[in-house]
C-alpha cells in the first residue's frame, strides 16, 4: 500500500501579480521535542525555535492565471512518530509586485505521525497573470523530522458530489484538464474534505478519456483505497499521462466503484516545476547535481528527461546518469551505475522520457544520492524528479 497522506489547505491568493514578483511565505508552527531538519532539494538546514532554517529562496513558475504556486510539506521521517501530532502555519508575509489578500494569507498544516512518512500539507498562491515566484521558508517550532519541501504548478477544479457504489458523482462527473506542449506532466489528486461515512475506507476510480493524438497514458483506469481517518484528505497523487504533440484537453471520470461516499472533493491538475539547463546541440549538458533523499528499503527514487525545444530535430539526442553511491557502512543499496537515456527526434517532439529507479536496501538510515547529468542536449532540458513511500 502506499502511505497515507493528510493535508489542510488554503487558497492563498495574490492579485495584480506581475511577471518577476517576489512571494516569500513564512511556516511557524510546533511539535512536542526535539530540532527543526529541513531537506530542500539538496540543500538541508536545521533551526530552534524561532531561528531561521537558513533554506535558499526556490522559486516556482506561474505559467497562466489558472496556475497556483503549490507548496507541499513532506515529513520524510518522524523519529517521534509515537507523539502527538506537530502543527505548522504558513502564511504569506510579502509579495513584490502583487497583493495579498489579508483573510486568506494563511493555512495551518497538521503532521499526522506515522511510522515510516509523516504528512504534512500545502498552501496555494493563487495569481493573476504569469510570473515566478520566489518563496522562502522560516519556520517557529520544534520537530524532529526531516521536511522536504516540493513545488509544483497547479490548476484546481472542485464541487461537491455524492454517491454510492456504481454511481458517477452528481457534481464535475467530467473534469476537462488544459494539457499544453512543453513539459507538462499533469497530475490528478482527490481531496476528501468530509467523508459522511467513516466506518470502512471508500475505493474511487478514474478514467482517462482523450482525443488527442500522440499523448501517452499510463492507465487509463485506476482504482484507489481511500482509509477513513477524522483528519486525512489526500488520497493519491499519479501522474497519468504527458504530452507529445499539440495542445487539447484530457477529461476525467470518477465513480464510486464500492461503498457509499458523501464527500466536498476537488481535482488538483499539476504540472512539475523542474530544474532548467542547456546547452547547444552537441555539446554537454550543464551538469545537474541534484541529492535524492532514500528512506528504508520501501522507498524508490525516479527520475526523468523532458524535452522541451529541440533545435535539431533530425538527429536523437542521448543523456546518461552518472549515480554516486552513499557512503554509509553496512548499507547495501541497489544503484545503477549508468543508465542512457536516448530520445528519438521529432519535428513536432515536446515531451519525451525514460526513468530508472534507486533502491535503497537494508537499512533504517537516510540515504543521499547524487544524479549527475551529462550529454548533448538541446537548449533547455528539465528534469523531473519524485520520491515515492510504498510497501
Amino acid at each position: 500500500m502506499y502511505t497515507t497522506v493528510g493535508f489542510l489547505n488554503s487558497a492563498l491568493e495574490v492579485s495584480e501579480f506581475s511577471e518577476g514578483g517576489n512571494l516569500v511565505v513564512m511556516a511557524s508552527g510546533f511539535s512536542p521535542v526535539g530540532d527543526i531538519q529541513v531537506f530542500l532539494q539538496y540543500i538541508n538546514g536545521t533551526a530552534r525555535v524561532g531561528e531561521d532554517v537558513g533554506v535558499e529562496a526556490r522559486s516556482v513558475t506561474l505559467d497562466r492565471e489558472t496556475l497556483s504556486a503549490v507548496v507541499p510539506i513532506f515529513p520524510l521521517f518522524d523519529s517521534l512518530y509515537e507523539a502527538e501530532r506537530e502543527f505548522f502555519t504558513v502564511r504569506i508575509v510579502d509579495v513584490v509586485g502583487g497583493v495579498i489578500d489579508p483573510e486568506r494569507d494563511t493555512a495551518t498544516v497538521a503532521v499526522i505521525d506515522n511510522t515510516f512518512l509523516s504528512v504534512g500539507g500545502f498552501v496555494r498562491d493563487t495569481s493573476e497573470g504569469a510570473g515566478r515566484a520566489f518563496v522562502e521558508f522560516f519556520i517557529d517550532g520544534t520537530n524532529a523530522v526531516p521536511l522536504t519541501l516540493l513545488f509544483t504548478a497547479t490548476t484546481t477544479s472542485e464541487g461537491a458530489g455524492f454517491a454510492t457504489a456504481g454511481e458517477d458523482f452528481t457534481e464535475l462527473v467530467d473534469v476537462p484538464v488544459v494539457v499544453e506542449p512543453g513539459g507538462l506532466f499533469p497530475n490528478v489528486s482527490i481531496t476528501i474534505i468530509n467523508d459522511l461515512i467513516t466506518e470502512f475506507p471508500e475505493q474511487l476510480q478514474y478514467f482517462i478519456r482523450t482525443e488527442m493524438p500522440r499523448i501517452d497514458i499510463s492507465g487509463r483506469g485506476r482504482t484507489f483505497s481511500i482509509l477513513d481517518d477524522d483528519f486525512v484528505r489526500l488520497a493519491f497523487n499519479q501522474m497519468l499521462a504527458t504530452v507529445s504533440e499539440g495542445d487539447g484537453e484530457i477529461g476525467f471520470s470518477l465513480a464510486v466503484v464500492e461503498g457509499s461516499l458523501g464527500v466536498d472533493y476537488s481535482l488538483n491538475v499539476s504540472s512539475t516545476d523542474s530544474q532548467n539547463g542547456g546547452a547547444d546541440a552537441g555539446s554537454d549538458f550543464i551538469p545537474i547535481n541534484e541529492m535524492f533523499v532514500l528512506t528504508f528499503e520501501t522507498t524508490t527514487v525516479s527520475f526523468a528527461i523532458t524535452i522541451i525545444d529541440d533545435e535539431v530535430p533530425e538527429e536523437a539526442e542521448s543523456f546518461t546518469f552518472g549515480v554516486i553511491p552513499p557512503q554509509i557502512e553496512g548499507l547495501g543499496v541497489l544503484l545503477p551505475e549508468q543508465a542512457v537515456v536516448v530520445i528519438e527526434d521529432d519535428d513536432q517532439l515536446r515531451v519525451g522520457f525514460q526513468t530508472t529507479t534507486l533502491t535503497a536496501l537494508e537499512s533504517e538510515e537516510i540515504v543521499n544520492v547524487q544524479i549527475v547529468v551529462s550529454g548533448p542536449s538541446p537548449p533547455f532540458l528539465q528534469m523531473k524528479w519524485s520520491s515515492q513511500s510504498h510497501c
